[in-house]
């Protein structure tokens, strides 16, 4: 509602119906994300650039480029006065039991949570880590610094502290 006025006509949204909604999200370690979204794109869109280098083209990538790599995550989470509008957000590191959070907290009792684990839209890149150097880590740093200022991410300076 808060982020895009089209789906806000489309569901009939006013202020009164936003404020009544329970809003929650998962957010992701911005290191990880960026690494994640490339790889998507790479093999999405067939390209074949090197990390680093995709990096630099975050001012000529396409619309769907941008909101899979450059994009903060925190863009999607505030309002039009930068402030954070979501009632919970949960950590995609820790997906099963920030879930069960949400599930409880709207109202499921624990007899009603459903205990089935399904794993879609995995990819196998390994480790972030390896993708880094401290160049590529002072460029994720400015993209992300949002990201950084607002989630509980802790933003590594020093290629060792990553």
């Amino acid at each position: 509602y808060k982020t895009s006025k089209e789906l806000s006509n489309i569901l009939n949204l006013n202020d009164e119906k936003w404020n009544e909604y329970y809003k929650f999200c998962f957010v992701r370690n911005p290191y990880s994300r960026v690494v994640s979204g490339w790889n998507y794109i790479q093999e999405t869109e067939k390209l074949n650039i090197d990390f680093d280098v995709y990096l630099t083209y975050k001012d000529i990538v396409s619309e769907n480029e941008y909101s899979h790599v450059f994009l903060p995550q925190s863009a999607n989470i505030c309002d039009e006065n930068n402030n954070i509008f979501m009632n919970y957000i949960g950590e995609f590191e820790n997906l099963e039991n920030e879930f069960r959070k949400i599930l409880l907290n709207i109202g499921f009792t624990e007899k009603e949570l459903i205990h089935a684990t399904k794993i879609k839209n995995k990819r196998e890149h390994g480790s972030y880590k390896k993708y880094y150097t401290q160049e590529i880590l002072n460029s994720v740093n400015e993209i992300y610094k949002d990201d950084f200022e607002k989630l509980k991410y802790k933003k590594c300076e020093n290629i060792d502290d990553l």
